[in-house]
C-alpha cells in the first residue's frame, strides 16, 4: 500500500512545480500530512523548508481567490 508520504515523494520525483505542490497541499488540507512532513520530503529534493512554507501561503491565497 502506498503511503501519503510516498505519494508526495512521487509528485516531487515527477516535478511539475504547481502540480507537485497541489498534490502535497491537498493531502495536507485533508489532514493526512503536516507541513513539517512536506518540508521533510521536499528537503530530500533540495527544497528548503522556508520555500515550502512560502509556497503554502501562495497556495492558500490562490485557493481563497479561486473560491471568491
Amino acid at each position: 500500500m502506498t503511503s501519503y508520504k510516498q505519494i508526495i515523494g512521487k509528485a516531487f520525483d515527477n516535478w511539475d512545480k504547481w502540480n507537485s505542490y497541489a498534490v502535497a497541499f491537498d493531502l495536507m488540507d485533508k489532514g493526512y500530512v503536516s507541513l513539517l512532513d512536506i518540508q521533510d520530503i521536499a528537503a530530500e529534493y533540495g527544497i528548503q523548508p522556508s520555500i515550502i512554507a512560502y509556497r503554502r501561503r501562495q497556495y492558500l491565497q490562490y485557493k481563497q481567490h479561486s473560491a471568491a
